[in-house]
């Protein structure tokens, strides 16, 4: 299932930012999940998505698929 974050709620959320702060990571959800200055951190970034509920379920049933 793919979401779409609507226009205006991206510039609700992007009006969020704090001052100095470049980037968002929108959950699935709507929420901003982290943001930060400068350089995406791309590893931690792809940690913290692995680790939420819908990644995991995702992971799991990937890996169900894969063993059949």
């Amino acid at each position: 299932m793919e979401e779409e974050l609507a226009e205006k709620g991206f510039v609700k959320l992007s009006q969020n930012l704090k001052s100095g702060e470049s980037w968002l990571l929108i959950g699935l959800d709507g929420g901003i999940k982290n943001q930060g200055a400068g350089a995406v951190p791309m590893e931690s970034l792809m940690r913290q998505i692995d680790s939420m509920p819908m990644r995991q379920s995702e992971i799991r049933r990937k890996n169900g698929k894969d063993g059949m």
